[in-house]
């Protein structure tokens, strides 16, 4: 545990602490999918440093997405989606909340690629959620009192139906 730490604070030495080398992502996700609770500890712990500023969250970010897209390990693919889910619509001002709108249409772009090509069903369900959590959002956060009637309405309709 205290050498892997060690060992990941050797290769930040002399670059920002909110970046994360290409590769390094991949070792934190395996470790939160291993059975060793220290180095799950520690790979949380590093995660959440590099998650702590608006670069950082970028940076891992796009990461997570390119991760997701390209791993060969379902398990991993599926752990980005939820991490990416949590990282962009998490906390008291959620991250996408930051993002330019061209990124943000980019982001939900790449999503809806990865539910067209994933193969593994499990997986495919995560990047879903995802994509519908990140849309959901997006579009409360923009609601007009026209479309908050609507959607009240809608939801008042729907819970009669039950």
């Amino acid at each position: 545990s205290d050498v892997y730490k060690r060992q990941y604070q050797r290769r930040v030495r002399g670059r920002k602490c909110d970046r994360m080398a290409s590769g390094e992502l991949q070792q934190l996700i395996q470790h939160f999918l291993g059975n060793d609770n220290a180095k799950r500890k520690d790979a949380e712990h590093l995660y959440n440093q590099a998650c702590k500023t608006v670069d950082g969250k970028s940076n891992v970010a796009s990461q997570l997405l390119e991760l997701m897209k390209s791993s060969p390990v379902e398990n991993i693919r599926s752990t980005c989606a939820v991490l990416l889910r949590k990282l962009l619509t998490r906390g008291d001002t959620p991250f996408w909340q930051s993002l330019p709108p061209a990124s943000l249409g980019m982001l939900q772009n790449e999503l809806v690629a990865a539910v067209e090509t994933e193969s593994v069903a499990y997986v495919r369900n995560k990047v879903s959620d995802t994509l519908s959590t990140v849309s959901y959002t997006h579009l409360r956060a923009h609601e007009t009192p026209e479309h908050l009637v609507c959607r009240l309405l809608l939801e008042k309709k729907k819970k009669k139906k039950k």
